[in-house]
């Protein structure tokens, strides 16, 4: 029986379309395309497929087919031989032996991706085989060695998915690609990095990359680091990211609000000096993290309001507080936070009958 290739069938090529008056060749093609699991374990594989009952697999053409279906080349570079039974025993053994040497290679590269360049380069081009690994690892998409897997959509978009960094190893034609940019940067906002100066500049990738890293905005084009909503959705991620707009808003003060709402330690940058007295980005920071307390300028360390709100959001803040502006709200409202703070009130404060007492029901516990 003279049977069609499968070169359209296989990996590299389009989806199969339903055969014509040959149910048996059907089943057969339809239990590869199954995914059985064993199909690379030569033994099970015989007798998988010597369940149908067929005589298709004393058939050379069928074990040639097979083989290009799951993209195995020849194990030798010379001709098979003319007669029919010899071809069947060279084409047979052909595909037991890459099935052994893919199985060998899976065994090794599941356990470590780092085995990838050892292997030899039909297993690389393989890409049934790099659709595997690169789920594990999308960062293997840098073992490419003849641009076979960085420039093919659908192996870059699996690499990026697993590990958005890959993109960097990517084909610039990838690199410029909408989806595979977007889908890298919702993984790893920081892979903006490596998108084309064009991806760069559109909002929606550039939007969907500061959600995952507001660090990315360094990457970003200059346009969008001076756009309002791209710098906002930075800033909420990391407050640090300020630093990198551009047009004024990096001294914007409800931006800068924002800012050290999210990070305390933005308030102690060497480019937030200024701000370190402005009441109303110093309250953000405190209400976040009492602990910004510390980077508030002489002014603000002194004003009640903030005082109130570092102390009520972290007591031990109290620490910090000149005894002179420990007043007895502010000693109320760290206690009310932590009754540790008793330990750093004001010696006027520690002696008072209502802290005292205060301090001996919280340590008694309840009745």
């Amino acid at each position: 029986m003279s049977l069609p290739s499968l070169a359209n069938l296989g990996p590299n090529g389009p989806a199969p379309t339903p055969l014509q008056n040959d149910d048996a060749y059907r089943s057969v093609i339809e239990a590869i395309l199954r995914g059985n699991e064993n199909c690379f374990d030569a033994p099970n594989f015989l007798v998988a497929w010597r369940r149908d009952g067929r005589n298709l697999l004393n058939d050379p053409e069928m074990w040639r087919a097979i083989g290009e279906f799951f993209g195995f080349p020849p194990y030798v570079d010379e001709l098979p031989p003319a007669d029919r039974e010899e071809a069947l025993e060279w084409w047979r053994s052909s595909f037991v032996k890459r099935c052994e040497q893919y199985s060998k290679a899976q065994r090794l590269v599941r356990r470590d991706t780092l085995e990838l360049p050892a292997q030899p380069d039909w297993i690389i081009r393989n890409r049934r085989f790099m659709l595997e690994v690169l789920k594990l690892d999308g960062r293997a998409l840098q073992y490419d060695r003849y641009g076979f897997l960085s420039n093919d959509e659908e192996l870059v978009l699996v690499a990026v998915s697993s590990d958005g960094s890959a993109l960097q190893f990517a084909s610039n034609n990838l690199q410029d690609n909408d989806q595979v940019v977007l889908t890298a940067v919702k993984q790893y906002g920081l892979a903006l990095e490596y998108a084309s100066e064009r991806i760069r500049g559109t909002k929606l990738v550039v939007l969907q990359a500061m959600r995952n890293d507001g660090g990315a905005l360094s990457h970003a084009s200059e346009r969008l680091r001076g756009d309002r909503d791209v710098v906002v959705a930075a800033i909420k991620e990391n407050g640090k990211a300020l630093q990198n707009a551009t047009g004024g808003l990096q001294y914007d003060r409800e931006l800068l609000a924002i800012a050290v709402a999210q990070n305390e330690a933005v308030l102690r940058s060497d480019w937030m000096q200024q701000f370190r007295n402005d009441k109303f980005v110093v309250l953000a920071a405190v209400r976040a993290d009492g602990r910004a307390y510390l980077y508030a300028g002489d002014d603000t360390k002194h004003d009640q309001d903030v005082i109130l709100a570092a102390v009520s959001q972290n007591g031990l803040v109290i620490r910090y507080v000149k005894p002179e502006d420990v007043t007895a709200q502010v000693a109320r409202a760290a206690m009310m936070q932590t009754c540790d703070a008793f330990e750093y009130l004001p010696p006027r404060w520690r002696r008072d009958g209502y802290f005292c007492d205060w301090r001996s029901r919280t340590r008694a516990g309840p009745n």
